[in-house]
């Protein structure tokens, strides 16, 4: 799979920038720089000023890392000169994501990381405490129910009219929307260009690789008939970057990493990414216990929240949620797969390409359902059900 920039040479540039960024900021403070973490979006790294830690955040010209070295952009000369005057511009993501962070400690919940400074393109947040929600429930799938709960009860101030007053004038991230994620990769590139790139992936196994182009082209042909099941109103802020990696878990405290708010018809998408993600996390686990426990969680929550709205909306609400998961796990799924050899992959990533021939597997069959007649519980239990059997397939 060739690539239009070098990733070394991004990185590289990527690294001069946080560092020049934080000796201008702190002039005559040590700043120490850690290695690069994985993060499909923006060049990641922690760093030590005079002691304090940090986490530097510097993107590249509002696209995901993933695409610029694919060529999103066009070569390494043409995207560094375009750098400079992407950093000087209004539209800086970074510049974006400091008036989200701020919005957001005015409203109160949910907590996010505090910013320290935003400069050179650069957005620096001081390091929070706690263990990932990921990481959290692998040890304790059981609690899995109660863990989603809690998130999503942080969540209820944004989601209603006092977020909806207290963030009247932000504005949008829109790399954080499902939809538009999922629509930027399989209709403006074109799903055969795409699908075609997954399938030449090096991170796949041989024997797989055609059943999982199969699968995944099955699933991308009918998701993108079905965004007409997506609201487009834009009632609701989200959250956006909701997902089991970017929440920190502190004894009772939760504090949210990366914001990308925007608007939607409801809440759905901060439902169907937290939950989503998390079904992920149970289908990449070893043991059948710990997946069965997750799966259970994470559908338990589902259910609830099915039981909380009135007969005529379950219907409406599920396929919406169910559409949403469906189109952020193959966009994920893409970037994975496309993402070059050595490019970094946090673990849950790592494990969903791992199973990539299961996970293409049940959103080829999900999206079938959706495209029939079942709705409320009966498709909740059919989607259950099949979880089920491919984890009885490849045990």
């Amino acid at each position: 799979m060739a690539l239009a920039v070098e990733a070394e040479l991004l990185y590289e540039e990527s690294r001069r920038a946080v560092l020049h960024a934080a000796r201008e900021l702190w002039q005559g403070q040590e700043v120490i720089l850690g290695p690069q973490r994985p993060s499909i979006t923006s060049y990641v790294c922690p760093v030590t000023v005079s002691g304090t830690q940090l986490v530097a955040k510097y993107d590249w010209l509002g696209v995901p890392l993933v695409s610029v070295l694919r060529g999103a952009r066009g070569d390494w000369a043409a995207v560094r000169d375009a750098q400079p005057s992407y950093v000087a511009s209004s539209d800086l993501l970074a510049v974006r994501e400091e008036q989200h962070h701020a919005l957001l400690q005015r409203l109160g919940r949910p907590r996010v990381c505090e910013v320290e400074a935003q400069h050179g393109g650069v957005l620096f947040t001081r390091a929070a405490p706690g263990t990932p929600m990921a990481e959290a429930v692998v040890a304790r799938p059981g609690d899995t129910a109660e863990v989603l709960e809690s998130v999503l009860l942080a969540l209820r101030d944004l989601h209603g009219p006092k977020g909806d007053w207290h963030l009247r004038e932000m504005r949008q991230v829109d790399h954080g929307s499902i939809v538009g994620a999922f629509m930027r990769t399989f209709r403006a590139l074109g799903a055969v260009q795409y699908v075609r790139s997954v399938g030449e992936s090096p991170r796949l196994a041989d024997p797989e690789r055609e059943s999982v182009v199969r699968q995944f082209e099955g699933a991308v042909r009918r998701l993108v008939r079905l965004t007409a099941a997506v609201s487009p109103r834009s009632a609701t802020v989200v959250f956006g970057n909701l997902q089991p990696e970017g929440v920190l878990l502190s004894g009772s405290r939760i504090t949210l990493l990366a914001p990308a708010l925007h608007r939607a018809g409801g809440p759905e998408p901060d439902v169907a990414r937290l939950v989503g993600r998390t079904l992920l996390l149970g289908l990449c686990q070893p043991e059948a216990y710990a997946e069965r426990q997750i799966t259970d969680g994470a559908v338990a929550v589902l259910r609830g929240c099915l039981s909380a709205l009135s007969r005529e909306k379950r219907d409406a609400w599920l396929r919406q949620v169910l559409v949403l998961w469906l189109m952020d796990l193959v966009t994920l799924l893409s970037a994975c797969l496309c993402a070059p050899p050595g490019f970094l992959l946090t673990l849950p990533q790592e494990q969903l390409v791992g199973r990539a021939l299961r996970v293409t597997a049940i959103a080829d069959r999900v999206s079938g359902y959706l495209t029939g007649s079942k709705g409320g519980l009966d498709l909740l239990y059919a989607v259950v059900r099949e979880l089920e059997y491919s984890a009885w397939a490849v045990r």
